[in-house]
């Protein structure tokens, strides 16, 4: 069976999910991407087009003659942004499957033009793959069949993602409670929650520092924000963590925070986060309760209450063998609802049916 996927290299879920099938015997995986990849390692037997404009004559006729040929292989589309423009030339023996991620259909719905594409690709859809009841709804609500859709997350590695070092864990040469988070520098994921309750806590306790993990537009204002309330000492940019580095920097947490306004399902970090026995606090909203049981498996705050996410933080610092059971926790649920191993065979199943 040939796989041709329409996605972003650059992505580590595009580069886990396509690396999985490429190691099944009777897949045969190709990649059509707009960007190379960024340090995700891709597996040798994977045939990928890095197409960066239709000036790349070679490798667009490439890519074009593989969508073109009459043999009956599925294309699948992860995120229904510019990469799925590439459809246009399936030929009808293609069977199509979406994958949205869910900014791609809560943001382009609002296009008049961009709504009339995601129509006509869900219409054009043999089966679509969300991972939340909220994306599948929206979904359907642009055409999506219901009967022909599946709710699959895109899952965590549990064997990577796991405890490495305890957490809460202060002695003479460790004594600061490491806050950290990873999620991109932009609007959506509202840093500047994460930053307010930093600002709150440590005007009254110095003894935590927290870590900004990763890139974005609001680097500039997030660099200023931080000179201006004198955090330098005690809020660090740490930059964007690949691989290896981010398992060692969850690991090197006590405390991981989500500030998003908004996620698919569960987002990968969070997931990530509670797979390695981190104590998790995540802003209350999409799906995250489904996951996150207050008090039990982590903590939930309100959207951009800095105050309460503040408070919270010092709460998990009172109890640490709470906060460790409640991080135990949070793994048994990752393990059982978002395992990708499970999850991909699900989707190895859609694969098969369709």
């Amino acid at each position: 069976m040939k796989l041709i996927y329409l996605a972003n290299l650059n992505s580590i879920h595009t580069t886990r999910w396509i690396n999985y099938f490429a190691d099944i015997k009777d897949k045969d995986v190709f990649v059509v991407s707009s960007a190379p990849s960024s340090d995700n390692q891709i597996n040798n037997s994977i045939n990928y087009f890095i197409i960066k404009s239709v000036f790349d004559f070679f490798k667009f006729f490439k890519a074009i003659l593989t969508l073109r040929s009459r043999s009956n292989d599925i294309v699948h589309i992860h995120y229904l942004g510019w990469n799925s423009l590439f459809i246009l030339f399936a030929s009808k023996y293609k069977k199509i499957i979406l994958t949205p991620w869910g900014c791609d259909i809560y943001e382009n719905r609002k296009n008049l033009i961009k709504r009339i594409w995601l129509k006509y690709l869900f219409r054009k859809a043999d089966y679509v793959i969300c991972d939340s009841i909220k994306l599948l709804k929206s979904s359907c609500e642009l055409g999506a069949v219901e009967s022909r859709s599946s709710i699959i997350a895109f899952g965590t590695d549990i064997k990577l993602y796991s405890n490495i070092n305890k957490p809460f864990y202060v002695d003479s040469t460790n004594h600061k409670i490491l806050v950290g988070t990873n999620r991109l520098m932009e609007l959506i994921y509202d840093p500047f929650t994460f930053l307010k309750a930093a600002k709150e806590l440590l005007n009254k306790n110095s003894n935590y520092m927290f870590l900004l993990a990763n890139e974005g537009s609001l680097k500039p204002s997030i660099e200023q924000y931080i000179l201006n309330n004198n955090l330098q000492d005690s809020v660090k940019l740490i930059g964007r963590q690949l691989g290896t580095q981010n398992i060692n920097f969850y690991n090197s947490l006590d405390i991981y925070v989500s500030t998003s306004l908004r996620d698919g399902g569960l987002s990968a970090s969070v997931a990530e986060a509670m797979s390695c026995e981190r104590l998790v606090i995540v802003s209350d909203n999409s799906e995250n309760s489904n996951y996150i049981v207050h008090g039990k498996s982590g903590y939930l705050f309100s959207n951009k209450d800095f105050y309460e996410l503040s408070r919270l933080i010092e709460l998990s610092t009172s109890d640490i063998s709470l906060s460790r059971d409640i991080g135990k926790n949070a793994r048994s649920i990752i393990k059982k609802d978002c395992n990708f191993h499970i999850e991909m065979d699900k989707v190895n199943k859609v694969y098969d049916s369709i």
